[in-house]
């Protein structure tokens, strides 16, 4: 992220002569060839040399060693090049950190995200907080339809009792014989059907209606109250149904959502793991870099103040390692997963059967519920 390959021209361009150069170049055309790397440096065109960093230091280390004192063209240059080094080197590492940093923080925010997109399903208004709350009102309106159901059965059982109860008490005039007997004399037929048309057509006694009209009343009120109780009953297998599929979608959205959340969790959190094992190796390398990159500089400002300031205290001094603390890498503590569960059973399963059902199957009336409508789930365990 530092200098290109071409940071060999540049050594060789001020006179550090080694076998990687091709040939003695004369100084001005050194001079254009180190400019040209400091423009392609300044576009990113090559990531960093942490060889020719290492080389350049080495050649430096050795001048220095050696007291040689630079040119004042060499002073000009190298100045020019420190400069560089100083605005453009030292400004790339910190960028590239603050980049790899930044990327870090991301990939952990997005293993925050997938708790947030399941809480934003859970919280009011969201998809699962919806269906939940869809499948609660169904719940609701089928259960007061069945109590309800009771009543109209209770009733229509009571109504019926009692045409029973009115029906067993009735006793038809034989007058000795049976009317299916053969051998009736007129005098007997005529004496029979005027005692059947006295009991059930003449009015009760201490009452205005005939047997008959009791009969067909109690009759009538058994029929409407059935066929009301019957009407009745159909309604609340229709909430019922609708309940078991709003409870079928409740389920599906639940262990959709669920699922979701393991699939984003799992693939984030692994992203991240990778991601951090790659820049906290980068880091080291971008760590390295920026203690050479503060040698050089420390190296041509010693060459570039002289003979007295080349001594093996400055020299060493500037080998001292340099603070790199905030190039440390943060790493964030990754939110723990939701807990997410879906529930365990769904319409037409024994258990959930059994939890919502057994209730209307305990009651001494007919308002059971109707057979699980299978079709509704096509969820497996």
């Amino acid at each position: 992220m530092v200098f290109p390959s071409l940071l060999l021209c540049a050594l060789c361009s001020v006179g550090f002569a080694n076998s990687d150069c091709d040939s003695p170049v004369s100084d001005g055309h050194a001079m254009l060839q180190m400019a040209r790397a400091r423009e392609m440096s300044t576009m990113g065109s090559e990531s960093g040399d942490t060889s020719s960093l290492l080389a350049m230091k080495a050649q430096l280390k050795s001048k220095i060693e050696r007291g040689e004192e630079l040119t004042d063209e060499e002073k000009v240059f190298f100045q020019d090049f420190m400069n560089f080094l100083e605005n453009t080197s030292l400004k790339n590492i910190n960028e590239t950190h603050k980049t790899d940093q930044q990327e870090i923080y991301d990939t952990a925010a997005q293993v925050s995200a997938c708790n947030e997109q399941l809480a934003a399903k859970l919280s009011a208004g969201g998809i699962w907080q919806v269906a939940s709350h869809s499948e609660q009102l169904s719940q609701g309106t089928h259960t007061l339809c069945r109590e309800d159901e009771q009543k109209k059965w209770k009733e229509t059982n009571s109504t019926c009792w009692k045409l029973d109860e009115f029906a067993l008490e009735l006793e038809t005039p034989t007058a000795g014989k049976g009317p299916k007997e053969v051998d009736w004399e007129d005098a007997e037929l005529v004496t029979f059907l005027n005692a059947f048309s006295t009991y059930f057509c003449d009015p009760i006694p201490d009452g205005d209606d005939t047997r008959l009209e009791k009969f067909e009343d109690l009759s009538s009120k058994c029929r409407n109250a059935s066929k009301d109780a019957m009407e009745f009953r159909a309604i609340c297998n229709q909430n019922q149904k609708d309940y078991e599929k709003k409870a079928c979608s409740q389920k599906e959205i639940g262990d959709a959502a669920c699922g979701g959340l393991d699939l984003c969790y799992s693939h984030w959190s692994s992203e991240f793991d990778k991601i951090k094992s790659q820049k906290i190796a980068d880091n080291e390398y971008l760590k390295v870099e920026y203690q050479i990159v503060k040698t050089i500089i420390c190296y041509i400002r010693l060459l570039m103040e002289g003979n007295d300031a080349l001594t093996t205290v400055n020299k060493e001094r500037c080998e001292e390692r340099y603070p790199d603390g905030f190039l440390d890498l943060s790493i964030p503590v990754l939110a723990d997963k939701t807990e997410c569960e879906a529930s365990h059973d769904y319409p037409c399963q024994e258990s959930w059967v059994s939890r919502n059902y057994d209730w209307l199957l305990a009651s001494d009336d007919h308002a059971n519920a109707q057979a699980c409508s299978t079709e509704l789930c096509s969820i497996e365990d």
